[in-house]
């Protein structure tokens, strides 16, 4: 049997998402959009109803061909099981587009968030706020651009998620670790 050798891991070295050029840093007070977060979100959330669309057709396929000649298969277990897709459809989209903010500005003292949905966010950015990133994805498929997932805690104890591009939300010194 081989046995294994040892591998040294360097310590110090960190992997950089994107090729390793940060993201352009916008000036105090200026808008910019979210664009590779909305991106992976709106792909995810589409690959997700392409899947449950396919099985939803499998089902409907496998009813509609069991009936027997002159009967009606069971209307109520149809459409329960269409509620059913539905109900899921939208819990994916909350899940994955609604977690995706539309724009983020950076002024001096705050970061705004305008969410998906029209809702705007103030944060003060400050020592009581917490802005982690949870996890960060490198481009591909579903986004040209990296992204990240930032946790930000405020300091009655909210928390909110959101996918972002790289470097939209400023993280704070406490709140950023590798990934």
């Amino acid at each position: 049997m081989p046995e294994g050798r040892a591998v040294r891991i360097p310590k110090g070295r960190s992997v950089e998402l994107g090729g390793g050029a940060e993201p352009p840093s916008a000036p105090p007070g200026v808008v910019r959009e979210n664009r590779g977060g909305t991106q992976r979100a709106t792909r995810t959330f589409l690959a997700f109803l392409v899947g449950l669309v396919a099985v939803y057709g499998v089902f409907l396929s496998l009813v509609l061909s069991a009936a027997r000649p002159g009967e009606r298969s069971d209307l109520a277990a149809n459409a329960l099981f269409t509620l059913i897709l539905v109900a899921f459809g939208l819990a994916a989209y909350v899940l994955t587009v609604a977690q995706a903010p539309r724009r983020v500005r950076v002024a001096d003292g705050e970061f705004v968030v305008t969410e998906r949905f029209g809702r705007i966010r103030r944060f003060a950015n400050g020592p009581p706020l917490i802005v982690r990133v949870v996890k960060r994805y490198a481009p591909g498929p579903l986004a040209d651009t990296a992204t990240e997932i930032v946790l930000v805690t405020t300091p009655e104890g909210g928390e909110r998620t959101y996918l972002v591009e790289r470097g939209l939300v400023p993280a704070t010194p406490e709140g950023t670790r590798g990934s």
